[in-house]
């Protein structure tokens, strides 16, 4: 079902505060974005973010880069990901 914004926020931030009072801790792929569009933030001790995971970034010289999800995921696992023209896929991206 289609929700409001408003609502979205609400619903992620109550789930984010605790689950049976326990602290809740959010894994994903340049998170950053998603807490951006969402105007919400969580506790940094609390994310796992595999964009600044080091063994899967990739080094230019002496900088280390974030890789697309999309490159992690055919890589890692062999499952290619984010091929449709729709950026992005919308069941992918969940």
């Amino acid at each position: 079902p289609i929700v409001s914004f408003q609502q979205c926020q609400n619903e992620i931030t109550q789930l984010f505060a605790s689950i049976s009072n326990k602290k809740v801790m959010v894994v994903g792929h340049a998170l950053e974005n998603d807490f951006e569009a969402l105007e919400i933030t969580h506790p940094i001790s609390l994310v796992r973010d595999t964009a600044f995971f080091v063994p899967y970034m990739r080094q230019v010289r002496t900088k280390l880069y974030s890789r697309k999800l999309s490159v992690l995921s055919s890589e890692e696992l062999g499952i290619d990901i984010q091929q449709s023209s729709e950026h992005p896929p919308p069941l992918e991206d969940k």
